[in-house]
């Protein structure tokens, strides 16, 4: 499908990667709602799937100005997005490079490399 193709270019992976990486990050990407709608005049506060869409398009090279328009959110809102995406990314157990430290972790990680390769 075409927009598949579209999805893939805004965020640098697939719609199912997208969808994984929501999954595993959700719990740190939510927002105490009582306390959002203190803080700003939004009745909704901003959920964890726009966070993480704000800060995978800033990762793929877009200008806060584009996200903020499509998104209507404000430039603060946005940076904040940014900065608790980057954050959850950063302290996700499951997103950890493990480094290998014996040669059968090194040929392991390489066979799980070539699994994941297109070409092999």
């Amino acid at each position: 499908m075409k927009w598949q193709g579209l999805f893939h270019l805004y965020y640098r992976m697939s719609y199912e990667a997208f969808n994984g990486l929501l999954n595993l990050l959700q719990s740190d990407l939510e927002v105490n709602a009582t306390k959002s709608r203190y803080q700003t005049s939004n009745q909704q506060p901003i959920g964890p799937e726009m966070r993480l869409h704000c800060t995978l398009r800033y990762l793929a090279g877009a200008s806060y100005l584009d996200v903020i328009i499509h998104t209507n959110v404000s430039q603060a809102a946005f940076y904040s997005c940014v900065f608790k995406g980057i954050n959850a990314i950063c302290h996700c157990q499951e997103l950890q490079l493990k480094m290998p430290m014996s040669l059968s972790d090194i040929h392991n990680a390489t066979n799980s490399f070539k699994e994941l390769s297109l070409d092999g």
